[in-house]
């Protein structure tokens, strides 16, 4: 395990300091949202908070992404990329299908704290490196990765959203894997429509932003429709193979919830028949928040 931690990293661009790596970054308007959070991208413990929408979604998330890897041979030795991996909601999953050799790379600090904490207590520190960094400069050499997984990290960095596809396109080997989650145009435009202003949706369509928060907000980021998206990943090198939406109805709920339209005990109650709607849903849905994509380099 020494020799591939030591040989990956760009090793004059990095420094090391209580089990993380870090580098120079950029600052961008989604570093600054995540910093508003206590606990920035905490999605990993929230996935077991009921009614929270990581609670709803995970699932899916961790069934296309483990449906997309199914094809991956030798996955002791094959390194995985998490690039925007928060607390390591999806660096868990990499771990659980058989990756050894896994780096986890988050902007903030905080949540790669956590993960650090997490894997000492969970005995998988042998098989990761933690790095802080941006998604669009990361500290690791050329043509070494087997996947790369970036689930709703790209679209934050707006317009050095290519930036973060050509940086893929240098990290992976031939034929390696990127699965990359982005914000889908019409379920952005739905949401508009029903919870917020009409100008919301039109600028959603106009300028291809949404808003991450309620209200008036500097907090606008990236939206794409699949056309778009496609073309985009051609443009960049990438082969698009596979496509899997993320449904929509996960956010009406907790919407309706956190605005106190739906009752939270209510849907304790029926907590088991509203996942059978939403399973349903998953495999025949058609509105999205966010397309799950699999390319090939």
């Amino acid at each position: 395990m020494i020799n591939w931690k030591e040989n990956i990293l760009i090793k004059n661009s990095v420094e090391f300091s209580q089990g993380i790596y870090s580098t120079e970054f950029d600052q961008s308007l989604g570093l600054k949202f995540h910093e508003k959070m206590p606990k920035g991208a905490a999605l990993r413990d929230l996935k077991d908070v009921h009614l929270h929408l990581a609670y709803w979604e995970t699932p899916y998330y961790k069934k296309a992404i483990a449906n997309f890897l199914d094809g991956v041979q030798n996955r002791a030795e094959c390194i995985a990329l998490d690039v925007g991996c928060g607390d390591g909601r999806f660096t868990e999953l990499l771990v659980e299908l058989g990756f050894q050799k896994i780096v986890a790379t988050d902007i903030h600090l905080t949540p790669l704290i956590s993960l650090r904490n997490y894997a000492e207590k969970h005995g998988f520190s042998d098989k990761l490196i933690l790095i802080q960094c941006s998604a669009d400069k990361i500290p690791i050499q050329d043509g070494v990765a087997g996947v790369i997984l970036a689930i709703g990290v790209y679209y934050y960095l707006n317009d050095r959203f290519e930036n973060c596809l050509q940086e893929a396109y240098r990290i992976l080997q031939p034929n390696g894997t990127l699965i990359n989650s982005e914000p889908d145009l019409e379920g952005a435009v739905y949401k508009s429509l029903f919870f917020e202003e009409v100008d919301d949706a039109l600028e959603n369509l106009k300028v291809r932003k949404f808003k991450e928060e309620k209200g008036h907000t500097d907090f606008k980021f990236r939206l794409f429709d699949q056309e778009e998206m496609k073309q985009m990943l051609t443009r960049n090198g990438f082969l698009n193979v596979d496509q899997h939406g993320l449904s929509l109805l996960p956010s009406i709920l907790r919407i309706k919830m956190v605005r106190g339209e739906f009752p939270e005990e209510t849907i304790h109650q029926h907590r088991n028949e509203i996942r059978r709607l939403f399973d349903c849903f998953d495999e025949m849905g058609r509105l999205y928040k966010h397309i799950i994509w699999k390319s090939f380099k």
